[in-house]
């Protein structure tokens, strides 16, 4: 079971990868897309939270060391958040030219639209990058207790 949520993390961002940069629909009704953004924004989401399970079970958190655990890992806490803004901006921007019926091709005309995508896209990146940096940093033994063996000597 210790392995399961390390292994869970990378499954879901591997669907989130897949989920927003790979599907995105051209010509679909507005409900297919609402799904599809509710996929995408819950797949960061579950990561987050399998993130947050590992933390738990580190020592920095089990004694409410939250000051060392945020300088330990200040990269995610400051770029989940910005992920989660812009992702949602733009599914707004997608569901708002839908909404008017605004073909896919005008929609990179809205105005913002192009700097907000390209924005996004780079944090994005970046967020895959520093949740795989996170996993890695909490192969750390360090952050946690150390485990009494259970065999006799």
């Amino acid at each position: 079971m210790d392995r399961f949520t390390p292994v869970a993390v990378c499954v879901t961002l591997a669907l989130d990868i897949g989920f927003n940069s790979i599907l995105e629909p051209k010509q679909s009704h507005i409900s297919i897309v609402i799904l599809l953004t509710c996929l995408q924004v819950a797949m960061p989401l579950c990561t987050l939270v399998f993130l947050f399970v590992l933390f738990m079970r580190t020592r920095l958190l089990q004694l409410g060391n939250f000051r060392d655990l945020y300088k330990r890992f200040r990269s995610l806490f400051i770029i989940s958040p910005l992920h989660m803004a812009f992702l949602l901006a733009v599914r707004a921007y997608r569901i708002e030219a839908l909404a008017r019926d605004t073909p896919w091709p005008l929609t990179w005309d809205l105005r913002g639209f192009l700097e907000v995508y390209v924005v996004h896209k780079l944090i994005m990146v970046l967020f895959y990058f520093v949740c795989y940096h996170t996993l890695l940093g909490l192969g750390d033994p360090d952050l946690y207790f150390e485990r009494k063996s259970t065999a006799a000597d």
